[in-house]
């Protein structure tokens, strides 16, 4: 057998897009989204406290957390439900021999594996509440059920989408669209510190998120097409649900007021 050439250009290249479909997992999205959401919510009712709002378990005992308690569980029970269990289930099924790869090729693997991750991300909703996290947390997590939702809808239909594309897009959506509301209701009149509690909340201005969602997601698209884990269809396809389950699940919480 021939020893492989790692400085073989082509070899390089199938490297670096290896590389970065494992950076973004769909788990590792939905585990940042939480991170970010819940570190930034902190640091925004820090510099002026007028997002009070959370999901209510009626626990008294929550009480006594304090913030960055709660902001360590929940963010390592979301990199948890999230991201590692779904891959470790995942990458014992390969073992079993049960999957072929991790790429999960066949449909019916891929309906295993999405119900599993839907399972968990449900599961995660049930912390938030006992925790009593913000309501933006809850309305990520359910932007993640709902995409695994849909995962499942098209893979029972026996068509495949690119479940890293919507991931992603999805991702980029979300921080768009509630840094837009946000800045929306913060006018020119009232205090800079609530500007600069904005940007702590969302970390980046909305059109600063349409930039790194046009830096980011050809990236991805590239890197899973060189693969030929996907098809231009399945990819495209991806990005469009990702967008429009995002703004589908906005829609959703605020016509029920959440």
């Amino acid at each position: 057998m021939k020893p492989t050439n790692d400085k073989n250009p082509k070899n390089i290249i199938q490297k670096t897009f290896k590389t970065i479909t494992y950076i973004t997992y769909p788990g590792f999205f939905a585990a940042l989204g939480t991170y970010l959401l819940y570190n930034g919510f902190v640091d925004y009712n820090t510099s002026i406290n007028i997002l009070g709002d959370s999901v209510s378990s009626g626990g008294n005992w929550i009480d006594s957390l304090s913030e960055s308690t709660k902001l360590w569980i929940i963010t390592w029970a979301s990199f948890a439900l999230h991201a590692l269990f779904p891959l470790v289930f995942v990458v014992v099924m390969v073992k079993r021999k049960v999957f072929p790869s991790l790429h999960l090729p066949d449909l019916k693997h891929r309906l295993i594996a999405v119900g599993f991750s839907l399972v968990l991300a449900i599961s995660f909703s049930g912390i938030l509440r006992l925790l009593e996290a913000p309501s933006i947390l809850y309305t990520w997590n359910q932007l993640v059920v709902f995409s695994l939702l849909i995962q499942l809808i098209f893979n029972s239909l026996k068509f495949k989408i690119s479940i890293h594309m919507l991931s992603a897009s999805a991702f980029f959506a979300f921080f768009y669209v509630y840094a837009s509301s946000f800045n929306t209701i913060i006018s020119s009149d009232l205090l800079s510190t609530q500007s600069a509690a904005v940007l702590k909340l969302f970390y980046l201005t909305p059109n600063q998120w349409i930039l790194a969602a046009a830096i980011n997601l050809p990236v991805v698209y590239l890197a899973r097409f060189i693969l030929k884990a996907h098809d231009h269809a399945e990819l495209i396809i991806g990005f469009i649900v990702g967008i429009s389950i995002t703004f589908m699940n906005e829609w959703i919480f605020r016509s029920l007021g959440m």
